[in-house]
This record gives structure tokens, sequence and C-alpha cells, in this order.
């Protein structure tokens, strides 16, 4: 017994020595002015060396300190620094602060010093992130000739962390990363040496072993550099616990008949707990407890024909989808946000330039110039409005419940489950949201869905022509997609991914395979190749809005560790479909989960069962779909983002169908009768699309985190401006005048376009206002700037027109004055 345990006993030790290193480390030198400095210094200026060719920075008057795992710990700092004295003979001083709390004023001395001071442990301890340490100059120092604020020489930072417990907890972090990273090693082990057992435990524990003294080593020696190379994980590894806890055990056998009533008990309770964001780590554990005991299997398929009915409820869906994305499309939402105003003016300049086809659009749009085109449509049919362009996207988001449908119908072969996603799909809020908003984002998942339906299609035994067609057809649906939104570039990326799965599933046919490939592959080039000729050519200005957006750019702001922001941005994204998702009023509901309560109880639901069943090819269909369609927000700033997620939304609509399916196969378990359980899902489907209505039409227009998070009053006194054209013809518009700033935003540039509009200087307020003359006074002129116009000319305390009340019904988003 002792020899077995033998090597687990000797993989621990090194969590000992790991403890030691931390409870008596070492000083930290920081050179400032080499090359890795920037890992813990921001807010600081460019490098220089003095006449001694020392290295230095001038920092600036509130630079940044990041000591990486030591926040939880006091610290004594020394700082080696130069300071100049100013002109006036102020005494200057150094403050640290940290968050919100400053500590004592160091007075500078001129010229070279040695300072120290003690900074007492974070407020939050343990804390799972950096927290830098402020360093504030007071006065700055500017030289004649430079505008620049300066704030001290700095050459050196010493770091001394005091012995404290504080620190040891990062001893109970190595472990419990060195015992799961073991824990699937030793998985891992199994399932590639499976005839190799007998050193199995000491393989395994060595790496430990090996793993556990280089952690050890570089506690000692470099505590910061391990801290930022390592630091706390908590999501990574609660997932790769919770990943190996379900599946260490059957545990729907050990719960035997109890297992259906306990699952779906715990995940209601998770949920309910979840979505109304009320003791969310309870509901986490509460769901993850129902996911454990959840049981099924993934649908049998039934490979029946399309019959009437099916199509009858499919066309019924497409309805309700479309009645939900165009109802009120006029008045919500109710402004437009400045990209709108922007794409409204390309596809303008496309309209009047049919010459004008751009691959990609650098500069303010900072789009593929294709996903602008059906725009142009739009405006030349229904003509300048603030909702022309939302009435194409409207009409995009409903479309794509129907590929939806034909993927779901084409991976498992039943009516049921298709008709479930495309219903989940039809009447989501988020969906919904983004249907309504004038990009061309909305494009995106109706194509991918489109190209990923026909792949399977052509993948499958059937007439060569249809195959071929169908090949062809995805090819081009996959080119296009590229070629609307940041997050097109992913289709080709989850277009290989399902192909290889299918290349997995059926390893003898690699012949039929390479032809389909090449010709899906051959086909999206040749459609997409004006905007691969671009990248080529003008690769800065392609990724110029993605390098800008990604998470792990250097940034001042954020020296955490790279590791540290993936895993920051893992659990908002664990958490974005049933706790809390994207916060910004333009997308969706802020700070509501991304989908209705119904739609992420499935989605719990159904995530487990597809990693129950992870061999079978369409579990790893739609699990790859999930996670590639998340990755573009993932892998950016402020996530989860609902717009870059967006290719998430059918395959997390077709999970969600899944463990629905097996929730109502689990009550029939339970003892409830098929009308029951049709009845049960009927009303389901009500509070579905009572949700999302209630949300979107009546909470939402009311919210100034949504309205506010656009431009009112530029789109209201657009359509204003244009409602004059259409009704008084162009000619009247000339004696109306706006505030000459608003002419700077594209809302106004757009909703305004080719209408002779005059202005008045909202300063100073001349212009050349003739008697009889309109002058618009928007809701954002103060009262003081108000009061100055009517002074001006001499205006009536009463205005001719009132414009439409803003969602507060406080205020009138503008007012029109007639000059007497």
């Amino acid at each position: 017994m002792i020899q077995r345990r033998l090597p687990w006993i000797l993989a621990v030790l090194p969590i000992l020595l790991i403890g030691l290193a931390l409870w008596q480390p070492l000083p930290i030198q920081i050179a400032v002015g080499v090359p890795g400095d920037q890992r813990y210094l921001s807010h600081v200026l460019e490098p220089e060396r003095s006449s001694g060719d020392q290295p230095f920075r001038w920092t600036t008057p509130a630079a940044l300190l990041w000591p990486h795992g030591l926040d939880s710990s006091g610290m004594l700092i020394g700082l080696r620094m130069f300071n100049y004295p100013t002109g006036n003979g102020t005494m200057r001083s150094l403050t640290f602060a940290r968050g919100e709390r400053t500590f004592g004023a160091i007075p500078l001395a001129n010229g070279w010093r040695q300072y120290h001071v003690f900074v007492p442990g974070s407020a939050q301890v343990p804390t799972l992130d950096s927290e830098p340490l402020t360093l504030l100059t007071d006065p700055p120092f500017t030289d004649g000739g430079d505008s620049q604020a300066r704030g001290v020489v700095l050459t050196q930072v010493r770091l001394q962390p005091i012995r404290s417990s504080a620190l040891l907890w990062r001893v109970g972090l190595y472990a419990w990363l060195l015992a799961i990273c073991s824990a699937w090693v030793w998985r891992l082990d199994c399932l590639l040496l499976k005839g190799r057992d007998t050193n199995r435990s000491w393989r395994v524990a060595g790496l430990t072993m090996l793993a556990g003294l280089l952690i050890a080593l570089a506690a000692w020696r470099t505590p910061l550099m391990l801290a930022w190379a390592l630091p706390a994980l908590p999501w990574s590894l609660g997932i790769a616990t919770a990943l190996l806890v379900g599946s260490w055990r059957d545990w729907p056998a050990l719960a035997g008949r109890r297992a259906d009533p306990m699952a779906l008990g715990l995940l209601l309770a998770g949920q309910v707990l979840l979505v109304t964001q009320t003791a969310v780590p309870v509901g986490i554990g509460l769901a993850l407890a129902g996911m454990l005991f959840f049981t099924g299997q993934l649908p049998e398929r039934q490979g029946v024909r399309v019959g009437r009915k099916e199509l009858l409820a499919l066309i019924a869906l497409l309805g309700v989808a479309l009645l939900l994305r165009l109802y009120r499309i006029t008045e919500l939402p109710y402004g437009l946000w400045r990209d709108e105003g922007r794409h409204g003016l390309a596809a303008l300049q496309m309209l009047a330039d049919p010459t004008y086809r751009p691959a990609y659009m650098f500069g303010g749009v900072d789009l593929p110039g294709l996903g602008i085109t059906p725009f142009v449509a739009a405006l030349q049919l229904w003509g300048v409005h603030a909702w022309s362009m939302r009435i194409v996207t409207a009409l995009a988001g409903a479309l794509t419940i129907v590929p939806l449908y034909g993927l779901v119908r084409r991976l498992f072969g039943r009516s049921d489950l298709a008709l479930i996603a495309a219903a989940l799909l039809a009447v989501s809020h988020w969906s919904l949201s983004l249907s309504r908003f004038s990009f061309p984002t909305i494009f995106d998942p109706l194509l991918q869905l489109t190209a990923l339906w026909l792949m399977l299609i052509g993948f499958t035994p059937g007439q060569t022509r249809v195959r071929i067609l169908a090949l062809i057809g995805a090819g081009v649906c996959l080119g296009l997609a590229a070629q609307t939104y940041h997050t097109g570039r992913m289709a080709p990326a989850i277009a290989g991914v399902v192909a290889l799965i299918l290349l997995l599933r059926t390893p003898a046919a690699w012949r039929g395979w390479i032809w389909r490939v090449v010709l899906v592959a051959a086909t999206c080039l040749a459609v997409a190749w004006p905007l691969v000729s671009y990248a080529i050519r003008r690769a800065d200005a392609f990724n110029d809005r993605v390098g800008l957006v990604f998470l792990l750019s250097p940034s001042a702001d954020d020296l955490r560790a790279p590791l540290a922001k993936l895993d920051d941005a893992l659990g908002r994204h664990v958490l974005m479909f049933n706790v809390r998702g994207d916060s910004n009023g333009r997308h969706i509901a802020p700070n509501r989960a991304q989908l209705d309560p119904i739609s992420g109880l499935g989605l719990l639901a159904g995530l487990v069962l597809l990693l129950r069943w992870r061999a079978d090819w369409r579990a790893q269909v739609l699990i790859a779909g999930l996670v590639v369609g998340l990755l573009p927000s993932a892998l950016a700033v402020e996530s989860p983002h609902a717009m870059r997620s967006i290719d998430s939304i059918g395959f997390a609509c077709a999970v969600a169908a899944v463990g629905l399916y097996q929730i109502g196969q689990a009550l029939k378990r339970m003892g409830l009768g098929l009308r029951a359980v049709r009845l049960l899902a009927s009303v389901a489907g009500m509070a579905m699309l009572g949700f999302s209505s209630w949300l979107y039409f009546v909470q939402m227009p009311a919210d100034p985190a949504v309205w506010g998070s656009v431009y009112p009053a530029h789109t209201q006194v657009g359509s204003y401006l244009r409602a004059i054209a259409d009704t008084e013809g162009q000619q009247a518009v000339e004696s109306v005048f706006v505030p000459r700033g608003m002419f700077s935003n594209p809302v106004l540039g757009y909703l305004a376009n080719g209408l002779p509009v005059q202005n008045y200087d909202d300063r100073t307020f001349d212009s050349t206002a003739q008697p009889g003359a309109r002058l618009v006074v928007p809701f954002t002129m103060t009262p003081e700037q108000i009061a100055g116009l009517s002074a001006r000319y001499r205006l009536r305390a009463q205005p001719d027109l009132i414009g439409p009340l803003l969602p507060d019904a406080r205020r009138p988003a503008y007012v029109v004055y007639r000059v007497p």
C-alpha cells in the first residue's frame, strides 16, 4: 500500500516548498527603462538614458505600479528617483493610492534620492486580480518647450514583501492547479497508454512533482514573474474541476429513480437564482448539481421527409419572427448610433456612385463594403429615414430561423427538435435587438448557418448534382459571411471544424471528403477574393479595428496577466447566457441574461447532454459551433459583447432545444402524459414570447441606459428636417437653422444628407436667420444657451413647435422657435 502512495506523497512535497518560498519572499528589483519593465509599470513615458548611460523613464502625474501577486500582502517599496524643482518654488510631493485609499504624501527633494514607503495590503484579502498602485505627483512638472505633463524621473523600484500569511493563500491555489492538472494527465494517460498502467502513478506523479518544483523555484526567485505567468484562475480551474467531477461517476445511475425529479428541481432552482441575479454563487452550485444528475440520450434520428404540418409550423414561426422584428420599427429603437449614421452615409455614396464598391471601408466605418450594400437597396426603396436600414436587418434576423431549422433538421433528422430551435431563435430578445440595429452584423449568422446547412447536404450521400450545388452554395455563403461584419472572419473556421468532424466520423471516405472541401474552399475564396486581396495589400488597415479591441493588446490601464484576462473573459461568457450579458444598451437589454429564462434552462440541460455524449458527431458540431461563435467576443475587450458573439446565437438555441426536448422526455418518465407535456410546452412558448415582447417593447424603451446610449437629439432633429423636406419641399429647409455643433455627428449628416439646412453658432448665436426662420433647439442645450438664444433673437416664451417627448416623458427631444 505504501508503495502505491509513495509517488503521490513525493508529489505533494513541492507544495511545502512553495509555502516556504512564499512565507519568506526575497526582495524584488525592477530596473526601469529596460525591456520588460512595462509588465509592472504603466502610464510612463518612453525610456531614456542619462549622461552616465543610466536607463530611466519619466512618469506621468498618475503613473501605475502593478505588484502582481503581492496585492494582499503589505510591502516596503523603495524608489530611486530624480526630482526637478518647480519654477515657482512650490514643494512637490508623491502620493501612493490604491483604489480609493490614499497613503501619506512624500515630500520630494531636488536631485537623485532614494525613497521608501510602506504600503499595507489590499482591502480585498486575498485578491484574485492585480490591483495597481497609483503614483500621484503634485504638482506636475512641465518644461517650457514640452507640453507633456510629467511626474518624476524613475530609474529603479525595489519591492520587499512583508512576511505574512496573506501570501500563503496562493499555496492552496497552486495545490489546486497541480491536483487538477494531475487528474487530467491521469485521464489522458489512461486513454493513450491503456496497456502500460504499471508505471502510470510514477509517470503522472513525476510530472506533477517536476511542475511543483519549478513553481517553488519561481516563487522563491521571481514571485512577481510567477504571479504574472500563473495568476489566480478561478473560472478555468472551477470548470476543469466540474468536468472532472462530472466524468468521475455515473451520477444519474447513482441516484436511480430519483435522478429525474432531483435534476429538474435543482436545475429550476438554480436557473431562478441565476436569471434573477440573486445569490449567483448558490445558483451556480444548484445548476451544476442538477446537471450532474440530469440524464438522457441525444434524440434518435427519424429521417422522415418534411410534411405539410411541419412546413406550416415553420411558416408560422417565420411569421412570428417577422412580426416581432417589424412591429413599431419606425419608432424603436428611439435613436441611431453614430456608426449607423456612417453606414447610411456610405450607402448613400454607393447609391450616388455605382462604381463605388470598396472591398473594405477603412476609417470611420471599418467594415467590409459588401456588408453595407444591402442598405443601398433599402434607401433606394424607402428613402432616407431613421428606420430605412432597419427593415433590411429585421428581415435578415427573421429569415435566420430557416437555416437554423434546416441545420438542426439535417443533424438530428427530427422535425420537433428543429422547430423548437427555430422557435427559440424567433422569439429571442437577443436576436430581436440586433435585428433592429442598422449594422450588417445580423447578416453573418444568416449566411453562416445557411453555409453549414448546405455543407451537411453536400457531405451526405445523395444525387451528385444536388451535392455539388449545395457545396457551391455553402462556399458562396461563407465568402459572403466573411464580408459582413468582423465576426464573419470566423465563418471559414467553423466550416473547417465541421468538415474535420465529418472526416473523423467516416475516415474511410477521405477521397470524397477532399474534393468536397476543395470545392467549398475554392468557391469561398473566389467570392471573398476582393476582401482577401485587400487584407493582403493593407493588412494594417484590415486588422486595425480587430487589433484595437483585442483582449491581450497592450493597455496602460490594464497590465493584468494575460491568463488572468482570459480567465476573467471565460467567467463572464459562462454567465452571459443565464445571468448577465452585454452592458451596452445599444446591443441588448443591458446587464440582463442574453437568453430568456426558459431557453437558459434548456441550455443548461442541453450542454450536459452534449458533453455526456461528446463522442457523437452531432454533439461535436453543436459544441464546436457554440465555442467558435463566442471567440470573437471572448478575445475582445468590454466583453461579453452581444454583437461579437452573434455567431453563437444559433448554436445556443440548438443546444437549448436539445435540452428542452430532453426535459420533456424526463417529465414523461416521471408519469406526465403526452398531452400534459404538449400543454406545458405551449405555455412555455407563450411565456418566452411574452417575456421577449415585454423586455424589448416595454422595459427597454424607457430605460435611460438604452435610449441614452444612442443619439436621440440628432435622430429626432434629423427626422424633423426630413419630414419638412418630404411635406413642404426641400426649399423649406433653407429657413431651418440647427446648432452648428450637431453637424459633426454622422447621424444628422445621414438624415439631413442633401438638404439645404442652415446652422447657427450655439455659443455666439451668430447666423443669417431672417424673420420667419425656424430655430431648432435640441434638449442637449443648456438653459443658459437657450436664454442667450432667446435674447439674441427676441424669441417668444412659448416655442412654435414642441417635438416628440423623450422616452423618460420629462422633456421633448427638441423645440422649434420662429424668428419674429
